[in-house]
């Protein structure tokens, strides 16, 4: 095969699992316009279906599709969207970490309606286990509409919304149990404005739940201050909720 098409394909590869940069896609472009075997691509066999599939896609008969190559790169850190749930409830959500099978994006206000992590104030099996994140696989999820849940990606832990953590809200676990070092702060919410969250879009500052629960206490699961400030409470409490939500590549 052409060298100039291989590295077409890798470039290609690139973009498309979110790995490239808007250099690359334009390197890529260049490539399959350069090369000389773009016009036949249609008729080539590769080893790797899903890159002659790839490959065919985003060039068409030797002429790259900029919009396509553009297009395989949806998001990028910090972009909102905004969406109106079932109920009429208007929110938007700020792009804050890329996967490799969808961007992660968390609510930029909570919800308007406020929620306790455990009805009973305990701790006891840690968010994994709490009602709140029954509710939000449930009652909230199906309050989304069908062309944001259609394009949900799922979670680690099989969840389609979850609660961000408090590393992920600060770089650190001030009260939370300690999270893995793999678990890196939103580059967005480096900035305390971006930690600060309303009750709904048209409510007063709001305190919000995270994931994790605190180390030494029974009931208290880590929350956010209206302030944008670390701090915990007790299970029971009725605090915003501020989901996280994933959307494919």
């Amino acid at each position: 095969m052409h060298k100039t098409l291989i590295n077409a394909i890798n470039l290609l590869k690139n973009v498309v699992t979110h790995e490239g940069t808007p250099e690359e896609i334009t390197k890529a472009a260049s490539y399959l316009t350069a090369c000389d075997e773009c016009a036949n691509i249609h008729d080539r066999s590769y080893d790797d279906n899903k890159i002659r599939i790839l490959v065919e896609k985003y060039c068409d008969e030797g002429t790259p599709n900029l919009n396509a190559l553009n297009g395989a790169k949806r998001y990028k850190i910090g972009d909102v969207i905004d969406f109106t749930l079932n109920d009429g409830e208007e929110v938007s959500a700020m792009a804050v970490r890329q996967d490799t099978d969808g961007m992660v994006f968390i609510f930029v206000d909570c919800l308007a309606k406020e929620y306790s992590m455990n009805d009973n104030n305990i701790n006891e099996g840690g968010y994994e286990n709490s009602d709140l994140r029954w509710r939000l696989n449930s009652e909230i999820l199906d309050r989304l509409p069908s062309e944001i849940k259609n394009s949900l990606v799922k979670f680690d832990n099989g969840d389609y919304l979850r609660l961000p953590t408090e590393k992920e809200i600060f770089g650190e676990n001030p009260y939370g149990e300690n999270e893995p070092k793999t678990v890196a702060q939103f580059e967005p919410m480096k900035l305390r404005r971006n930690r600060i969250a309303f009750q709904g879009k048209e409510g007063d500052w709001e305190w919000y739940w995270l994931q994790n629960s605190v180390k030494g206490s029974a009931p208290h699961f880590a929350r956010v201050s209206s302030l944008g400030y670390a701090n915990s409470t007790g299970a029971s409490t009725s605090l915003g909720v501020r989901p996280c939500l994933k959307i494919k590549s």
